[in-house]
């Protein structure tokens, strides 16, 4: 499920910074969208679901530089 609000915050967002590129699509699977993000320095999670942890662990295996940060929105 994708929750619109928050895409379209994000997609905001992403207009004025040039450093952040807007996903919107299903967190549970980054094979789907791996092939348009290269390794990142910085992932956001803003996940609300009982696997929360789980998800950006998978982010994380797919998509964070080595030496790379997390940040977690608490809800």
């Amino acid at each position: 499920m994708v929750a619109h609000r928050n895409g379209k915050d994000v997609v905001n967002m992403a207009k004025e910074r040039t450093n952040v590129i807007p996903i919107i699509e299903g967190v549970r699977h980054p094979a789907k969208y791996s092939m348009l993000v290269g390794m990142v320095d910085m992932i956001f999670s803003n996940v609300a679901q009982l696997d929360q942890a789980k998800i950006l662990a998978l982010s994380v295996l797919y998509f964070q530089r080595v030496g790379g940060h997390l940040s977690r929105k608490t809800i």
